[in-house]
């Protein structure tokens, strides 16, 4: 794919000397931390000494004193307490965090997972009767529920208490419930608006614990759940979510949880996993449960209490990933044909077919993405809705343009980069045309060829011991604390080859220094011939540390590469 390269401002030598002052840094330190609006000694300690002091007091948050009030008077009255969560990774852990919790202060907990085939996203009817059903006195949705006013109106009539814990974009109108826990509410001056949904679940249990002074309890020895919730769900690496993603990596790289260590096992995970390991190499585990089978499983990993459990329910879940995997590739071929076959002036990808299975199709939006880079949406057919998933590229936000589009759709939710919908079947090629329309109004032209964002342009000399390890002192890095990323040029392949016949191996060296670097460049094979020739090029990369037979190193990962002119 075409990249665009785009160089992040550089501060002005006054700010860097100003800076210097009060951090004694090097030049290039101290730019990375402008570039990330870190201005004085006190942000520079925050940033990179993230602490659990600073997390904010969970009373801020709108409802939280009914919330949390309202557990315990279920507790004194001994009401059946039932947790309803999502399928996916933020969703499950949720579900584990609060049952592993709050069964170690009353017995009479129990949970729900919906079908993501029979039942579909958010509160499912058949949810909701099966929790009058079971007498469930107070029902507590997390990672959903801001948007399923009709199925939470109905719990209300079946009388049913409930309390909402989630953070997906609010509507117009909120369901009843007797309090909902969203910092995206507009009424919600909470400090901090992204955290995950398993993020809100631990600022309620913080609450109940500290409404019910119980000190016995360890709340922050659950923060490997809460930090596979904040990788996968791809939420913003700031403020909170990045103190509790710091703590929780400490958390799971020392776990004693037998589902946690089941999955490092299977994932043949580097000495430590760090938030890309989590993304690339656990979460995938996780999510299959719910893509292939039943998401329950995953929850059953989660809260499992022996080793032997959790190696036989992860065998399960290796075996659905694998099946995931090629229901994956099948789907991308078709979708990358379909998008090959249809004009070529389009600014969205819209397509649709009933042998599609719904569990993959988010997947398939996001590979559609990296492949053609425009806002795509994969539908398949249930009865006689068509529901999905969409999927968009750095800075367009495909909820609100969904939003725009809401009169042809029955349902739909998420955030600005990924979203679920269906609609009628018979409204698809109004819904086609009206979403290209928006997109094309709303789209700047500046920003439809994918970016490559480049923090520094440095020589290898550059990138010495002390810098590398102030580079790891950064982590965790995500959204809104990216990794940075470097030029170089002009450099040389000293040696090269191809891995697993796609993967770039490379042996590189520039003209500032006698060190060689080892770098890779994951499915880049296409640069072959550029670099056989012994071409000068320009560089995009990464540096990252590197595990071999027990030896830590540092190699670098290509991002782009161009000729040097």
């Amino acid at each position: 794919m075409q990249r665009k390269w785009s160089y992040l401002p550089l501060p002005s030598a006054n700010e860097v000397a100003d800076f210097q002052g009060f951090l004694s840094a090097s030049h290039l330190t101290l730019t990375l931390l402008l570039q990330r609006n870190i201005k004085d000694l006190e942000a520079a300690k925050a940033f990179f000494n993230p602490s659990l002091a600073d997390l904010h007091d969970p009373f801020l948050m709108q409802g939280m004193s009914k919330a949390v009030q309202k557990i315990i008077q279920a507790i004194r009255q001994k009401k059946h307490i039932r947790i309803y969560g999502d399928y996916d990774v933020d969703g499950t852990t949720s579900v584990a965090l609060f049952c592993k919790v709050l069964k170690q202060l009353y017995g009479n907990v129990s949970y729900y997972i919906p079908d993501r085939y029979q039942e579909g996203y958010g509160v499912s009817e058949q949810g909701i009767s099966q929790a009058i059903r079971d007498e469930v006195g107070l029902l507590i949705c997390v990672d959903c529920g801001t948007r399923d006013i009709e199925q939470l109106g109905r719990a209300k009539s079946g009388n049913i208490d409930v309390i909402i814990c989630d953070h997906h974009e609010p509507g117009n109108h909120l369901p009843p419930a007797v309090a909902i826990l969203n910092p995206k509410q507009k009424a919600c001056n909470y400090p901090f608006r992204e955290l995950s949904g398993c993020g809100i679940v631990f600022k309620l249990l913080q609450g109940l614990l500290q409404r019910t002074h119980n000190s016995s309890l360890d709340l922050y020895s659950y923060l490997d759940l809460v930090v596979l919730s904040i990788a996968a769900d791809i939420v913003p690496m700031v403020g909170e979510n990045r103190i509790l993603a710091h703590h929780g990596l400490i958390t799971i790289n020392q776990s004693k949880r037998p589902g946690i260590n089941a999955l490092k096992a299977l994932s043949y995970p580097k000495q430590n996993l760090n938030i890309k390991d989590i993304v690339f190499r656990i979460a995938p585990y996780i999510n299959a449960a719910g893509r292939v089978n039943h998401a329950s499983i995953a929850v059953e990993l989660l809260m499992a209490q022996t080793q032997d459990k959790a190696k036989k329910i992860a065998t399960i879940l290796e075996q659905n990933n694998t099946k995931r995997k090629a229901m994956d590739e099948e789907l991308l071929k078709e979708a990358l044909h379909m998008i090959e076959s249809e004009q070529t002036n389009r600014l969205t990808t819209v397509l649709y077919k009933d042998t599609w299975s719904k569990g993959v199709v988010g997947i398939g939006a996001a590979r559609c993405v990296e492949n053609c880079y425009r806002p795509t949406i994969l539908l398949t057919k249930e009865n006689e809705q068509l529901v999905g998933s969409a999927r968009s590229v750095v800075g367009y936000n495909i909820y609100e343009a969904l939003k725009k589009c809401q009169k042809w759709l029955t349902k739909y939710g998420g955030h600005a980069y990924a979203a679920g919908l269906s609609l009628p079947y018979q409204h698809f090629s109004s819904f086609r045309a009206d979403f290209e329309e928006v997109v094309r109004k709303t789209w700047r032209v500046s920003t439809r060829v994918a970016s490559q964002v480049i923090d520094v342009k440095l020589n290898f000399r550059d990138l010495t011991k002390v810098f590398c390890k102030t580079i790891d002192r950064m982590r965790p890095f995500g959204p809104d604390n990216q990794q940075p990323v470097f030029s170089t040029e002009p450099v040389i392949a000293i040696d090269y080859k191809l891995y697993q016949n796609k993967h770039l191996m490379l042996l590189l060296k520039d003209g500032t220094s006698s060190q060689l670097w080892k770098a890779i460049g994951f499915n880049m094979g296409g640069y072959l011939p550029l670099v056989q020739k012994r071409n000068k090029l320009t560089i995009a990369y990464q540096v990252e540390n590197n595990t071999y037979q027990g030896l830590l190193s540092k190699q670098l990962i290509i991002k782009d590469i161009k000729p040097y002119t």
